[in-house]
């Protein structure tokens, strides 16, 4: 009996020498944002060459035509087939899953073809056909540009053999909803072909510039690379009414300087660009010398002509240069040694129509066009295609392209697969009334993964347009499907238990399918005593400060518990075991692996001792040997207690 109460006591001292453990520190998280704001420019060089094909059908027979291969990183954009108008009643053309439109003039009809590479001539007529009819087709290596920090950089190849420099253009286009415009655009050579100054030693038809699209043809310009310097505009409608303001007058006298400023439009409208012209006449025996200088900060060169009239005895030189200026105030200096004319039509633009799931609808209203000279009505749909255009009187003119249609009063109408024109005035004719395009939108799908990969169990997926929600879904495992209706540059949120978990840019064009990366992560939690030993059966809540997040779990033989798929965000965590509780907060922003460390020293019977429980039971358990040795040894006579 003494020796096994001296053990005991031997074996209580020496796990007391051995106690203490240090905590374990929880490692301080950082928090990394998912966030991008991608802005793309529209980069689209062309190659184009054209055949004249002799036809010879009898009645009945057919003709078919393949275009050739599209050169390597090219694909084929479209085919137009010219056919005079006087053999129109004879031949009908078709084309196999494909779209056709028409362009119509007074001697030639020409037929535009779409998605597909092949097309086919049928003599209807009950005559022979002879005929050679024109064929033109259009390869596109078609591509978007990153912008970063203001600036992009294209590469623009020599065309391959055997096409040449005049069978290449190239156009730069910056989608109407993004927030930029082109500053500069340098040359291989370095320079600035925006500037009034090279325009000036071009051709007006080598380059067509406006503040988002830009119009390279290559007669005169380098292949190579171009260097785009951006600032930052305000974005553009993609569905806007473009009518003109009064027509201002300006006489320049020899050696004078002008400054042109357009006034305000009216409420509701906004200032587009000015279009100028710039007239002079000189009898020939007192010709103009020196020239005109247009200064603003970005103009485009549209003609400069010059040429002699014979008047019977009298002859005379006449200039006239026409300008597309995009600034409310620009200066003209007149350096000839005659006056010059100076005609400036303003032209002013306001956002129109309502998008929906079924595409647009556009009213123009009378007060719109009132006074109008000039109107037109654009709509951009970048990729989206526009299936039907119905004008006003239920007419459909969806097959129609850079035509003008006699029965809408000569006004250009231009349906292109995503881009429509429409001319509302010219002079005495106006068009006014309710129009519609029918709009074949794309559904996006998404896979929403949490930050292991695995798929986000619910939520919700938010796209916005200008700050309004456009299209909204739930997620089910990992999946979400949208039908965004407006060309737009989207931004797309996630929202899981109250908190958004992304929040980013879609990239542009939109594609078919997206894969979101949420912040949404795991918390493994382990429950340990004092030594360190798995407190199995303690129960840890998990309170969120930012979601709408309460859970609770029971830890398990390791003292463990995992938290699966928790937004990111500040947590309260308390872990519980027979009465001892503890408390933690903790940011979450990535996965974490958590110790929580309990003051419980052992648990007997169902009852958890703290250290200074444990420290006090010994002490009595202590007391209480000691004493019993005092009663053994007066028991036995012994004058010591031996610790064996």
């Amino acid at each position: 009996m003494r020796r096994r109460s001296v053990a005991i006591i031997s074996s209580i001292l020496i796990l007391l020498c051995i106690l203490y453990i240090g905590a374990i520190a929880v490692p301080v998280l950082s928090e990394s944002m998912i966030m991008e704001s991608p802005l793309f420019i529209l980069y689209e060089y062309q190659l184009s060459e054209e055949y004249g094909l002799p036809i010879s059908l009898n009645s009945s027979a057919t003709f078919q035509y393949r275009a050739p291969p599209p050169p390597k990183g090219f694909s084929l954009d479209y085919m137009e087939i010219s056919i005079p108008v006087s053999i129109l009643s004879s031949l009908k053309i078709s084309c196999k899953g494909g779209i056709i439109k028409q362009r119509i003039t007074t001697e030639v009809l020409t037929y535009r073809i779409y998605n597909s590479p092949e097309f086919v001539l049928s003599n209807i007529g009950s005559d022979w056909v002879n005929v050679t009819i024109t064929v033109k087709v259009h390869y596109v290596d078609k591509t978007w540009i990153p912008v970063k920090d203001m600036h992009a950089e294209v590469s623009v190849p020599s065309p391959p053999i055997p096409f040449e420099s005049k069978n290449a253009s190239l156009t730069l286009e910056i989608p109407a909803f993004m927030p930029l415009r082109f500053k500069a655009i340098y040359d291989p050579n370095g320079r600035n072909i925006l500037s009034s100054k090279v325009q000036a030693e071009l051709s007006p038809d080598e380059i067509v510039i406006s503040p988002r699209t830009v119009t390279l043809r290559f007669d005169n310009l380098p292949f190579g690379t171009y260097s785009i310097d951006f600032e930052k505009a305000e974005p553009m409608p993609c569905s806007v009414l473009y009518r003109n303001g009064e027509t201002l007058r300006y006489e320049i006298d020899p050696g004078r300087t002008q400054i042109i400023p357009i006034s305000a439009p009216p409420e509701g409208w906004r200032f587009s660009h000015a279009e100028v012209i710039i007239a002079t006449v000189s009898l020939v025996n007192s010709q103009a010398s020196g020239n005109i200088t247009v200064e603003a900060p970005l103009l485009d060169e549209v003609a400069n002509i010059e040429n002699v009239i014979i008047v019977r005895f009298v002859r005379a030189k006449y200039m006239l240069r026409a300008l597309v200026v995009y600034s409310d105030r620009f200066k003209i200096t007149n350096g000839l040694n005659v006056p010059v004319i100076v005609y400036v039509i303003p032209f002013m633009y306001k956002a129109v129509g309502d998008w929906s799931p079924m595409g647009l609808s556009v009213s123009v209203g009378n007060n719109d066009l009132e006074g109008a000279t000039y109107a037109f009505l654009e709509v951009m749909t970048y990729g989206a295609p526009i299936e039907k255009v119905v004008i006003p009187g239920n007419r459909e003119v969806t097959s129609y392209y850079d035509t003008q249609i006699p029965w809408i009063s000569n006004l250009l109408v231009s349906c292109e697969p995503d881009h429509v024109l429409i001319q509302l005035a010219d002079g005495n004719s106006t068009l006014s009334g309710s129009f519609s395009f029918a709009i074949r939108w794309q559904s996006i799908s998404f896979s929403v993964t949490d930050a292991n990969g695995e798929p986000l169990q619910s939520g919700k997926l938010v796209l916005l347009a200008d700050g309004q929600v456009m299209a909204t879904s739930d997620i089910s495992y990992g999946e979400a499907v949208v039908t965004p209706y407006k060309p737009a540059l989207y931004k797309a949120e996630v929202i899981y238990h109250g908190v958004k978990v992304f929040n980013g840019f879609l990239s542009i064009p939109l594609a078919k399918h997206y894969d979101l990366k949420a912040k949404v992560y795991n918390m493994k939690i382990r429950v340990v005593g004092k030594r360190g030993q798995s407190l199995m059966g303690a129960v840890i809540n998990v309170t969120g400060f930012d979601s709408n997040i309460t859970l609770s779990a029971i830890a398990d033989e390791n003292g463990s518990a995992v938290f699966r798929q928790l937004p990111a965000g500040t947590y309260v965590i308390k872990a519980t075991y027979k009465g001892v509780s503890t408390t933690k907060q903790v940011t979450l922003n990535e996965n974490v692996d958590l110790e929580l460390k309990l003051d419980v020293f052992f648990d007997v019977i169902g009852v958890a001792f703290r250290m200074n429980q444990t420290i006090v039971a010994i002490a009595i358990l202590a007391a209480v040997l000691l004493t019993i040795g005092i009663l053994l040894k007066r028991r036995n006579g012994s004058s010591s207690i031996v610790l064996s």
